[in-house]
């Protein structure tokens, strides 16, 4: 199945919080799986995304290890282009979706994140 890196990368916060709740070990086994699986697609962004913030960001005053790319600037409009143009990117992506247990109590919101990887 293909998943966009945007699909990927807003997935990573719920499904660690799915982690954290009392699972069934078979749900708990193929959500490790599947995070893991994303684990290294999430860090090809993360270093694109790092990248695309040393070619246009500049030094926080007073935290020099830390960049910002100046809203309004042209380097903010080359940045968040950059930046859409890798959330659209599609990652062929080979898993099953994780079958949640009915009792499970899940935010609206981060099931919806969650869209296809996980079935209810």
């Amino acid at each position: 199945m293909k998943l966009t890196n945007r699909e990927i990368d807003m997935a990573k916060k719920p499904l660690e919080a799915l982690m954290m709740e009392p699972l069934p070990m078979k749900v708990a086994y193929e959500l490790v799986q599947l995070l893991t699986k994303l684990d290294v697609q999430l860090g090809v962004i993360q270093k694109v995304r790092e990248g695309l913030f040393r070619t246009y960001g500049k030094p926080v005053e007073g935290e020099p290890q830390k960049l910002k790319v100046e809203m309004g600037t042209p380097e903010f409009v080359k940045f968040t282009e950059e930046m859409n143009e890798l959330m659209r990117q599609e990652f062929e992506f080979v898993y099953s979706p994780v079958t949640l247990p009915d009792t499970l109590v899940i935010q609206p919101g981060n099931l919806m994140m969650l869209g296809k990887l996980v079935k209810v």
